[in-house]
């Protein structure tokens, strides 16, 4: 999984086939939540990516809430509540999130087309991916 997040086309072949399957939320939350910690500390824009991601994915009525057990949920809550919004705030949501789609999204992932056809893409079978209407190898 940590390979396939690293490199930026896996990452977008992952992402394509979460949105197929309506599924697509926690890879987007842990991919913000990347973002938000490459962001500098001094940057204005932390504090409000912060909120951005808060608002998206933690509270309930988030319109993307990603799935964190109470507990989690409550420690990123009470942060925000207390304003004790660190660098760190979503480290623990991170880690529960990396660890669902690790087991659940992405063994899917690698039985599917998708990977298939992104591997293909790649050229990893020694092969290019065939034009559809020539036959032609790209």
């Amino acid at each position: 999984l940590a390979a396939v997040l690293a490199h930026p086309d896996s990452c977008a072949a992952l992402r394509r086939f979460l949105e197929a399957e309506n599924a697509d939320e926690n890879l987007a939350f842990w991919l913000a939540v990347e973002e938000y910690r490459g962001l500098e500390d001094s940057d204005p824009m932390k504090r409000r990516r912060a909120d951005e991601i808060f608002a998206e994915f933690v509270i309930t009525t988030a319109p993307h809430c990603v799935n964190i057990s109470a507990k989690c949920r409550q420690a990123v809550e009470k942060s925000f509540a207390d304003k004790e919004v660190s660098g760190a705030v979503f480290d623990r949501a991170q880690k529960a999130i990396e660890l669902l789609i690790k087991r659940d999204n992405f063994p899917r992932f690698l039985k599917s087309g998708s990977f298939t056809e992104f591997l293909i893409a790649l050229g990893a079978f020694g092969v290019k991916k065939q034009s559809a209407a020539t036959g032609a190898k790209s």
